[in-house]
């Protein structure tokens, strides 16, 4: 074992705060400008402006979210969850930057994705590897399957749904390694903030608090704060308003405060309490809503089935030929987590060694297994471990090359630390070839493509009334509700048995059935 520490150690010269945050500005301003680029690739393309202004919607959730933000603007209230955040969050930005909903769709991708460089730089500072830490932000936030989905005009969650989980593990790592609940009492923060952020937030909250509680049991089981953070954790849970369970949060936080200060407490009772805690609340939660969500994605039908008085109709599932929702092959998953197969495999290796080195890690194992996921539920699960397994990949290289040329080679550890850097800007500048172009001959405008398009549509929302609907296929709907204020029969997120009808409408040359149909 202790071999095993000398040939996993990694020294770093301690640094302070300034440098940390210093670090932070030189990733985030990296990350921003490699989006940015798009922009200037694309700046000779007429067809994608429209009246001086970037056509914005890039992706179909965009139109959705824009369409919010715009209602919003005209006065007509949501509510606050997960549903509409996203609209929300661009008509805040709007009202305080003045910029027009058309710029912020297109630009906030940039800005927004590049936060996950914050945890992963507080997680390797933690670890006393903060230059590490930079190398790896540096990858993370340009490797392709992150990238791809978080690029200039990809308004979607996915822009922080890495940032917060992988926040709150930042969390919980400093929590079981200073065993101070306050960490507990953040982490429930972020994760609350995940929720209200992503519409299926709650299945990876489950799986990070599980392997919390795993690990607690494990290692902590005797800690009185390890059962203390875990009811402050399952809060996070409870199906109440944002205030009330922030204030629910803040008082047991208070609580656990002042009994520890005053009154000893044996573990036990917290764990028997913690037991029929959780017995009730999955007594009381209805928990198929996961299994349903998890069966979705992994035995995607190829049909919907609904009974009448004449039999069982059959209609196509969509679901199954959804290309975010389609599995991937090993090889593809490699190129879009690390790169190339031999990265990812340098990568696998160096996660192990950061499990061995670093107890802690344990939990960032739901997010590791989320990448692999992948493979059978859709390639939109690969972004989850991009940033963990850049950690990983520079973590391995770093080690071997330590293996090879010091321990092996018999060179000095300043000659293997150069080597890897030579070779992690190589794997960088891969990575930047690969987007750029990527850019080149993969991305443009999702749908309405040009300067004819959106000037048509601009012609259909001034010649329109208030109560008019589209008919057309449900790609469509999201993106012609943000260009027309229109509403549409189907859309991006209510359409199955309906695509029937749908179909026959539009493919039909009979008038009379496509008029009584309609």
């Amino acid at each position: 074992m202790e071999k095993l520490k000398e040939l996993l150690s990694i020294r770093e010269n301690h640094v302070n705060h300034q440098t940390i945050i210093f670090y932070i500005l030189v990733a985030f301003f990296f990350s921003v400008s490699v989006r940015v680029f798009l922009y200037y690739q694309i700046s000779d393309y007429n067809d994608y402006f429209y009246d001086g202004s970037i056509i914005p919607i890039w992706n179909l959730d965009a139109g959705l979210y824009g369409f919010y933000a715009n209602q919003l603007l005209n006065g007509t209230l949501y509510p606050l969850n997960a549903e509409y955040m996203p609209g929300h969050f661009i008509y805040w930005i709007v009202l305080l930057t003045g910029f027009s909903v058309d710029n912020v769709l297109f630009f906030a991708p940039a800005f927004f994705s590049s936060l996950i460089i914050i945890p992963i730089l507080l997680l390797t500072k933690h670890y006393h590897i903060p230059k590490i830490g930079l190398y790896t932000a540096l990858l993370g936030s340009i490797m392709s399957s992150y990238y791809y989905r978080t690029h200039l005009g990809y308004y979607d969650t996915d822009i922080l749904n890495v940032f917060f989980p992988l926040l709150a593990i930042y969390f919980l790592v400093k929590l079981v390694d200073s065993k101070n609940i306050m960490y507990a009492l953040f982490a429930s923060i972020t994760l609350i903030g995940f929720d209200f952020w992503y519409h299926s937030a709650e299945a990876i909250i489950i799986s990070i608090i599980g392997i919390y509680l795993i690990y607690a049991l494990l290692f902590e089981k005797t800690y009185v704060y390890a059962y203390q953070a875990l009811f402050i954790l399952v809060f996070t849970l409870l199906p109440l308003l944002f205030i009330y369970k922030f204030s629910l949060l803040i008082i047991s936080y208070l609580i656990f405060l002042v009994t520890s200060k005053y009154k000893r407490i044996d573990y036990k009772y917290y764990l028997i309490i913690f037991i029929i805690t959780i017995i009730t609340f999955f007594s009381i939660t209805n928990t198929t809503k996961y299994y349903d969500r998890f069966n979705d994605y992994f035995n995607k039908s190829s049909s919907i089935q609904v009974s009448s008085k004449e039999g069982v109709l059959q209609f196509k599932a969509d679901l199954s030929s959804v290309k975010e929702a389609q599995g991937i092959t090993f090889s593809e998953l490699s190129q879009r987590v690390s790169g190339a197969v031999p990265f990812f495999i340098i990568a696998i290796f160096g996660y192990l060694l950061l499990l061995l080195k670093y107890r802690s890690m344990i939990l960032t194992i739901p997010l590791a297994l989320l990448t692999f996921v992948s493979m059978g539920a859709g390639l939109r699960f690969s972004i989850f471990g991009v940033m963990l397994f850049s950690f990983a990949l520079v973590f391995g290289i770093y080690i071997l090359f330590n293996i090879i040329l010091t321990k092996w080679g018999g060179f000095s550890t300043k000659i293997s630390n150069i080597i890897s850097k030579v070779f992690l800007s190589i794997v960088m500048l891969f990575t930047l070839g690969n987007i750029l172009n990527y850019n080149k001959y993969n991305l443009a405008p999702t749908l309405f493509s040009s300067t004819e398009d959106i000037k048509a549509l601009h012609n259909l929302k001034e010649t329109s009334q208030k109560n008019d609907f589209i008919l057309t296929w449900w790609d469509y709907g999201w993106p012609l509700w943000y260009y027309t204020d229109l509403k549409t029969l189907i859309d991006n997120g209510k359409h199955h048995e309906d695509n029937f009808i749908v179909s026959k409408i539009l493919l039909s040359n009979n008038e009379n059935f496509t008029k009584n149909s309609s």
